[in-house]
């Protein structure tokens, strides 16, 4: 039997209104499908990730596109550790963060990367690289009809002052194809929070890290799950264990892994 869509859950489970997204749960090949336009836009296609994945050599300390910063090992380690120490002291900090995952993620991103080379919307989207801040401009999704997915995404964005373009940049993933999963998965990040009909609070940016966490086995992911409810009350804490953390884990379930939706094509969709 078919699993019930994201919004769906999140309403079954938050008791709180939440928009209902058309796509629904399970297999993403056959289901997703049902939602997705034959093609991908004209902006997404003109700003296609192989321009950014520009790779110019193989060797030790050679770029392999165009952000890469090569590093060896005993660096990684160095860099983990000062990102980790910084980010737990101010975890506002992004770039640490960004750090952070990109030094600790290399065995959670190769099974990323295969998880979405084995779905047929997934590996579309590896062979597209559809860059969010190209594909999503949010003066043109602002003019969507109120209700669809691009204007919902594009007045959330608004309301808080966010641009898809100010996500850190990937630095020290050594292989340009994890490093463009990597980028995918900063990039949905706010699909995630518009499609589950959650807010920035510190409490709700904790539910997310949980639910990627639980999709993706990310290292920072972890960090920020368990570490981040230390800067909460207890009253925040308690509601975290029984409210938030049960339906991070029951969403991570009963929805598709979440790189392999292609939120650009779903603009339009009214939720």
């Amino acid at each position: 039997s078919s699993k019930m869509s994201f919004s769906a859950f999140v309403r079954s489970c938050r008791h709180v209104p939440i928009p209902a997204i058309a796509f629904r749960a399970g297999n993403s090949n056959t289901q997703l499908s049902r939602c997705l336009s034959p093609t991908v836009s004209p902006v997404a296609q003109t700003h296609s990730g192989h321009a950014w994945i520009a790779t110019r050599g193989f060797a030790a300390g050679t770029s392999l596109y165009d952000t890469h910063v090569p590093t060896t090992f005993v660096q990684k380690v160095v860099l983990a550790g000062e990102a980790a120490f910084g980010a737990l002291r101010d975890p506002e900090r992004a770039d640490l963060v960004a750090t952070l995952g990109d030094t600790t993620g290399s065995v959670s991103l190769a099974r990323m990367h295969a998880m979405m080379k084995n779905d047929s919307i997934g590996s579309e989207i590896l062979q597209d690289m559809p860059l969010i801040e190209h594909s999503t401009p949010l003066d043109e999704l602002q003019h969507y009809p109120q209700g669809t997915f691009g204007r919902v995404y594009a007045d959330w964005m608004n309301r808080r002052g966010f641009r898809p373009e100010e996500r850190p940049v990937v630095k020290y993933v050594d292989d340009p194809k994890h490093a463009y999963v990597m980028r995918r998965y900063r990039e949905v990040h706010d699909f995630v929070h518009v499609l589950a009909g959650l807010g920035v609070t510190e409490e709700e940016e904790i539910a997310i890290k949980w639910f990627e966490l639980l999709q993706t086995g990310l290292p920072v992911c972890l960090l920020s799950a368990t570490v981040g409810p230390l800067r909460l009350n207890s009253q925040q804490r308690m509601r975290l264990a029984a409210e938030w953390v049960p339906w991070a884990v029951r969403s991570s379930v009963h929805v598709p892994f979440f790189l392999n939706i292609y939120y650009e094509r779903l603009f339009a969709v009214d939720i």
